[in-house]
């Protein structure tokens, strides 16, 4: 009987064994999944690693020169678009910015519909700098654009485009600067220049009022070119006194 007993006893403690032996196997199979899963998040780790420094080693760039940087219109944020700046993210390819030749600066101005039928590429061009009131560019017009472009002021319009390069650049200019640009599209030997307010209509003539002796008095007039602020006429003497309101009730 304590044979028999030891018997059992003995396959009792080698099933425990195998219980045991079992169980250290799959601890080991589980220790290794873990192990091989750490090492594969190592490895993408040190890969992502790699790639976050390879695009910071792209992120710097370089100028191939000297000069004024401009950053461009950052159009992905729709109608809040606005340049580049600290911060935006960018797309593969983007341009941010430019560094223009300020020796190839060139002018682009508005020109209505109205007249572009009076202008066309070679006329004169005088360029005036808001910021540099003192100067005054003398160019031709280049070129101008073939269809009307729409603008976003309000109210809305469409206007031609006009450019006309910067033949005799100065040192003070940068790009975006706004400025007027005058098309001379024809030449008055001896024109008298009034402002266009200073001009009023009798019976449909035009007329201005001149300064005589202490009093104004209504001389017609004939104009031969006008621009929105002043009138080129003949029939006045250079130097008049004009009146600047209507000084007296239309008949």
């Amino acid at each position: 009987m304590q044979a028999e007993q030891s018997e059992i006893a003995l396959d009792v403690a080698r099933q425990k064994l195998q219980v045991q032996e079992a169980t250290e196997r799959l601890h080991e199979a589980s220790r290794a999944a873990r192990i091989a899963s750490l090492n594969r998040g190592r490895d993408e780790a040190e890969r992502e690693v790699k790639i976050t420094e390879y695009r910071l080693s792209r992120m710097e760039m370089q100028a191939p020169g000297n000069g004024v940087v401009v950053y461009l219109q950052n159009n992905s944020l729709g109608f809040d678009s606005r340049p580049f700046q600290v911060g935006d993210q960018v797309w593969p390819g983007a341009a941010m910015a430019e560094i223009p030749d300020l020796d190839t600066l060139e002018m682009e101005g508005k020109l209505e519909e109205i007249d572009r039928g009076k202008v066309d590429a070679g006329n004169e061009v005088h360029i005036r700098i808001d910021s540099l009131p003192e100067l005054t560019l003398t160019t031709t017009l280049r070129a101008i654009s073939p269809l009307t472009q729409q603008s976003f002021e309000f109210p809305p319009s469409k206007t031609f485009r006009a450019y006309a390069p910067v033949e005799i650049p100065d040192p003070r200019l940068r790009p975006g600067m706004a400025a007027t640009m005058d098309l001379i599209v024809a030449r008055i030997p001896n024109a008298v220049i009034v402002p266009a307010q200073a001009v009023f209509t009798r019976q449909g003539n035009p007329l201005v009022h001149v300064l005589e002796d202490g009093s104004f008095r209504p001389v017609r007039i004939e104009i031969m070119a006008r621009n929105p602020e002043e009138f080129a006429v003949s029939g006045l003497a250079g130097g008049s006194m004009i009146a600047l309101v209507d000084v007296e009730e239309e008949p």
